[in-house]
């Protein structure tokens, strides 16, 4: 038995207006009118609010998920009845990186909050190698969102179907999915309790434990990373409390554990790091 349903391309009709009479008889969303004409209406995409609603609704009273394309970009309703909300991408247009903006992928976590966001990688993969792979999937950990491949520029070949793209790539799956599987439980929290002295260099939270860095500059830089420690670990504090890079294992800094302390740290140009906040010798 499958354990939901896939709603596809969920936002592509959202600027179609539909004025059947029909529609604007049954639909159980307000119409709204027409700027030029002031004709009733029925945007398309409040119907599909309609039909993701009930859906929503019919399988969770069965035990079962939710999941959709095509989100995360202009309508914001859709992702509340969703468990598992996606959205294709195609990061290297015309052969030049250009990832999702900080403003896009704020959208999506915020609306998702603590569920998983997955993104389906749309591009050549023939010039989107393993040094772009890379930076894919650091960026979508910076998020805590999961990237995922797709298919080519006009569904010439698909990634998954292509045994030398992912085997290619599997050092590289190997080395982030972990950690953006142990971001993605934690749960992404809007109040980071920490701070960047450096404004290209952002921060995020994902539960008690963990801190995500991004320099979203293409240039090396460095930035102190101010903590207050009693957001991240039980009172009492420890007298010493460990920072931990996630990706590495390797021990960033070990510091007092009072108040707010300010850990330094150097990135390379568009480079993500974890770092886990634990108490001294502990787990």
């Amino acid at each position: 038995m499958p354990d939901g349903e896939f709603l596809d391309a969920l936002e592509a009709f959202r600027n179609v207006l539909d004025f059947s009479p029909v529609s604007l008889r049954y639909a159980e969303t307000p119409p709204t009118f027409t700027t030029d004409t002031r004709q009733p209406v029925v945007p398309e995409w409040f119907s599909l609010y309609e039909l993701t609603a009930f859906m929503s609704t019919d399988l969770h009273q069965r035990g079962k998920l939710l999941m959709a394309n095509g989100t995360g970009w202009n309508i914001h309703a859709f992702l509340p009845l969703l468990d598992a909300p996606a959205a294709e991408v195609e990061w290297l247009p015309g052969g030049v990186w250009k990832p999702d903006s900080d403003a896009v992928f704020n959208f999506r976590r915020t609306l998702s909050y603590h569920k998983p966001f997955l993104l389906d990688q749309n591009t050549d993969f023939s010039r989107f190698g393993p040094e772009l792979v890379e930076k894919y999937f650091e960026r979508s950990m910076f998020y805590g969102v999961y990237p995922g491949m797709f298919h080519s520029e006009g569904y010439a070949y698909y990634y998954w179907q292509t045994p030398a793209l992912y085997n290619r790539d599997r050092p590289l799956f190997v080395k982030y999915l972990p950690v953006i599987q142990r971001l993605s439980a934690a749960g992404w929290e809007p109040v980071t309790y920490a701070g960047s002295s450096n404004p290209v260099v952002y921060v995020e939270r994902f539960g008690r434990q963990y801190l995500t860095v991004l320099n979203d500059s293409t240039n090396a830089t460095s930035s102190t990373i101010t903590i207050d420690l009693a957001h991240f670990l039980p009172a009492p504090l420890p007298a010493l409390v460990q920072i931990t890079d996630e990706i590495s294992g390797t021990v960033v800094a070990t510091v007092p554990g009072t108040g707010t302390v300010s850990v330094p740290l150097t990135l390379s140009g568009e480079q993500a790091r974890v770092l886990r906040v634990s108490a001294a010798g502990g787990a």
